[in-house]
């Protein structure tokens, strides 16, 4: 069912936003979806793609097997179960909590590998309360980004600095900004000061894929004793990310890559970040 909704939202967002969409600036501006028949679950197949080698690609020697079976399972815990019975050869981009429990296993062999994404939440910043620089700067000092990093990412990867700059851009990267200090009482402070002196309420859209569910539980937690009552809407991944978070009401968990470009224009146009962590991807495969 989320997959589904997944193609959905992509398509949708493709004639929404994309340059050479069939719709004109007239019709993008009032389109709200293409007609679908209802979601019918007898009708849904998992199958395996086979890929084959290509012996004519252009480095001598690679690729370096010859037929790779992609199979695609219903959850993140599916996958990791069929590499314990042997099904599979290997899965990636697990929740972090699996992965530390694979990584004693004596057949199986876990790799931690950096990356530059991360993930953010974004408040949309056209519309009250994120229109207010008073209240961006609450929510920011009412997060424990340090707690989320050990409890949610137990550990792997690094903290977030409130910057798309992860720590594989070395010539760019620097640890001279310091990790934003959590200050609740700030946060209260400052809220008030904005004409909220009972906080604010908020829907946090949440993508149901990786660690967001669990980021999002913590978030709850830690904006409740300093700003706000959130609302906690686990979504598919794709109805969260850009251009399809013009669409919801307020904020949004995101993961996202480092592009520059994409997150100057998405500041500017309708949001504010909080980058929260820089990710890592973890990937498990059997031995011999």
């Amino acid at each position: 069912m989320a997959s589904w909704r997944e193609f959905r939202a992509r398509r949708d967002a493709l004639f929404r936003a994309h340059p050479q969409s069939a719709l004109s600036e007239t019709q993008k501006h009032s389109f709200d979806g293409l007609r679908y028949y209802d979601y019918d679950p007898a009708f849904r197949f998992l199958l395996p793609v086979d890929t084959v080698a290509n012996d004519k690609y252009f480095v001598p020697g690679k690729p370096g097997l010859s037929k790779l079976t992609f199979i695609f399972f219903k959850d993140q815990v599916a996958g990791v179960d069929a590499l314990r019975s042997g099904q599979i050869d290997l899965t990636t981009r697990m929740p972090s909590s699996l992965f530390p429990t694979l990584q004693s296993e004596p057949n199986l062999t876990a790799l931690s590998i950096p990356t530059n994404g991360f993930d953010l939440v974004r408040l949309r910043a056209d519309r009250k309360p994120g229109d207010d620089q008073r209240v961006i700067k609450a929510l920011k000092d009412a997060t424990d980004r340090k707690a989320i990093f050990e409890s949610v990412e137990l550990g792997q990867g690094a903290v977030g600095r409130d910057s798309p700059i992860g720590p594989l851009f070395t010539a760019y990267y620097t640890e001279d900004i310091a990790i934003p200090a959590s200050d609740p009482e700030a946060a209260r402070k400052l809220l008030a000061e904005a004409g909220y002196p009972n906080g604010i309420k908020l829907d946090l859209h949440v993508p149901d894929s990786g660690d967001r569910p669990d980021l999002a539980v913590v978030l709850k937690e830690q904006w409740a004793k300093a700003v706000s009552r959130l609302t906690r809407l686990c979504s598919p991944r794709a109805s969260t990310c850009t251009p399809q978070f013009e669409r919801l009401s307020t904020c949004s968990i995101q993961c996202a890559k480092a592009d520059l470009k994409a997150q100057i224009f998405d500041r500017i146009s309708v949001g504010i970040d909080l980058e929260l962590v820089e990710g890592v991807r973890t990937e498990t495969r059997r031995r011999g």
